[in-house]
């Protein structure tokens, strides 16, 4: 399916990440969203080739109650003056990785169901065996 296409990203409106950058199958994956205190909706896509169309959806889900997340603090990275920004947000969903999906990488799509903002986050499903 091509739904996993975002044309403009409204991060300002609606953003997250996950507690963990890769996971194995039946991990569960804390979701951590910025949506200002909107519900919103998310969809799992596994990215490949897919007959050309980029992704294959998994699963689905929603979050009526969102509560509002602390704002970001941002510090100075001590190599090259860069900026650090952490959050300290609460977990919004967790999102049970099933122990039949298959390696790869995960681009989820977030929706705020009030005002249409999408963006994504994004983790890796590593192979349960080397």
């Amino acid at each position: 399916t091509t739904s996993w296409f975002i044309g403009t990203p409204r991060q300002d409106e609606i953003t997250g990440y996950f507690d963990d950058v890769s996971y194995l199958p039946g991990d569960s994956a804390a979701l951590s969203v910025d949506s200002h205190g909107d519900p919103f909706s998310y969809t799992v896509y596994r990215m490949g080739y897919y007959d050309g169309l980029g992704g294959r959806k998994v699963t689905s889900g929603s979050v009526a109650a969102n509560p509002l997340q602390p704002d970001p603090t941002v510090g100075d990275d001590y190599f090259g003056g860069a900026k650090l920004l952490t959050t300290g947000w609460n977990s919004s969903a967790v999102i049970s990785l099933g122990t039949g999906w298959v390696s790869g990488y995960y681009l989820v799509k977030l929706h705020d169901t009030v005002n249409g903002g999408e963006s994504y986050a994004s983790f890796t499903l590593r192979s349960a065996t080397p």
